[in-house]
């Protein structure tokens, strides 16, 4: 049965979701070969399907961007990105239990062309993405009002903002060097 999302939330969620698809495409579609290489070394798919899937994946997810926001496409393209926040939250957590840490996630790749390293909160920033997702794939509680529209999409702005600004300030972080 589905469940009723408000409008405001749903739009929040097409935005929110849409500009980290963007976000993470263009960075992988500007180093097509780190990519690869990146998809390489989770060492999880033979090397010619890892080659496909660097090649295929930043494409997929520029195409997911406006498919999330067009009415017509959201379910669709949210199953599509609910399933790619797992396939990703299941890849890291695979290689964190063989012990690999120190892998680059491919991620949003904004900290001069690197992705952060895999950790267990990717794992779960992935399953809560995959939430969001799931969530526009259920019915919005009304038709959308100009005001829950305009509202929702600034929140989904401003989230956006504020999560790669964090990604970025802790990647900045990471990188001074330690005192002993």
């Amino acid at each position: 049965m589905p469940i009723d999302v408000p409008v405001v939330a749903q739009v929040f969620l097409q935005v929110f979701l849409a500009l980290l698809m963007l976000a993470a495409a263009l960075p992988k579609l500007r180093a097509p070969d780190e990519f690869v290489g990146v998809v390489r070394n989770f060492r999880l798919l033979p090397g010619s399907l890892a080659t496909v899937t660097g090649r295929v994946l930043p494409w997929m997810e520029l195409a997911l961007a406006p498919a999330l926001l067009w009415s017509e496409t959201r379910v669709p393209a949210a199953w599509i990105t609910l399933a790619l926040m797992l396939v990703f939250a299941l890849a890291v957590a695979i290689n964190l239990a063989r012990g690999r840490r120190e892998i680059d996630c491919g991620c949003l790749r904004i900290s001069h062309g690197k992705g952060e390293r895999i950790s267990a909160g990717l794992v779960l920033r992935d399953l809560v993405f995959a939430a969001g997702a799931w969530l526009l794939t259920q019915g919005a509680t009304s038709a959308p009002e100009a005001a829950a529209v305009w509202v929702g999409a600034l929140f989904g702005l401003l989230a956006l903002l504020l999560y790669l600004s964090l990604d970025w300030a802790t990647a900045q972080l990471r990188s001074l060097p330690r005192a002993h």
